[in-house]
């Protein structure tokens, strides 16, 4: 009984490393410029513009890109925080 349970632990802990070495992503699998000014005066509109390409053999479902803005920044006539683009913004499925 013992021999079994030693070797279920050892299953358990080798399945455990090979789905947590599959789950990484590097930054170099996944490009991402974000090109606009590096400052920007407090009536200054800024543009930027968010550039991203999968390198990788895996496909991201569902991604999201988070903005968030400086304190006390306006768009359209409204104060904001935080802009959060879904993966129907970005298109789809990187």
């Amino acid at each position: 009984m013992n021999k079994f349970l030693v070797i279920l632990i050892i299953l358990i802990l080798g399945y455990g490393a090979y789905q947590w070495q599959s789950n990484i992503y590097s930054k170099d699998i996944l490009k991402l410029e974000i090109l606009g000014p590096n400052e920007a005066s407090s009536s200054q509109e800024v543009e930027y513009i968010v550039r991203y390409k999968n390198n990788g053999n895996f496909r991201l479902d569902n991604p999201e890109l988070v903005f968030k803005a400086p304190e006390n920044s306006i768009k359209d006539g409204k104060f904001f925080d935080v802009q959060v683009l879904n993966s129907d913004k970005l298109g789809g499925a990187i």
